[in-house]
């Protein structure tokens, strides 16, 4: 965010760009991070329902990213 703005709408959209650049699992990790952030900062002024509706498409592409394939799975155990 260039100008450090706090208003709900800049930060979400500085959100999306962070989400539309995440390749790897662990950026899609630390992006989940950062939208549970947002979550806490703005859950009071905006409601609960609604930071969660405006978040929803980001994290199920960051949950896309972020699984793993089955490959990966069996290599942990």
């Amino acid at each position: 965010m260039e100008k450090r703005s706090t208003h709900w709408a800049d930060v979400l959209n500085w959100l999306q760009k962070v989400t539309d650049s995440c390749t790897t699992k662990e950026q899609a990790d630390s992006c989940e991070k950062l939208i549970r952030n947002f979550h806490r900062m703005y859950e009071k002024k905006l409601g609960l329902r609604k930071v969660f509706d405006l978040t929803r498409k980001m994290e199920l592409k960051l949950s896309e990213i972020g699984d793993w394939t089955l490959e990966e799975k069996l290599k942990l155990k």
